[in-house]
């Protein structure tokens, strides 16, 4: 789950290579976000490798079991939700 921090008093531990990943502003607390991390390393070179993802990965998910609802921010326009 997304930790939802203010920038202003609290700091992502710079020693964490995931933190930027898992933080945001806490103005999103309503969001309630989850997000998943995938690492990939070559099978032969772990840390060493010219491979380069370019265009992200195809993970196949189920949306329904994936997706329990959906928040639209409080200050969106009513037509939004539609």
């Amino acid at each position: 789950m997304v930790k939802y921090i203010d920038y202003d008093t609290e700091h992502i531990d710079p020693g964490n290579t995931f933190g930027p990943f898992v933080h945001k502003r806490l103005s999103f607390a309503y969001e309630q976000e989850v997000r998943a991390i995938i690492v990939k390393h070559p099978a032969s070179h772990p840390l060493d490798s010219e491979e380069t993802i370019k265009h992200g990965l195809e993970i196949s998910v189920d949306i329904e079991i994936l997706i329990e609802h959906i928040n639209v921010s409080p200050s969106a326009p009513s037509w939004f939700a539609d």
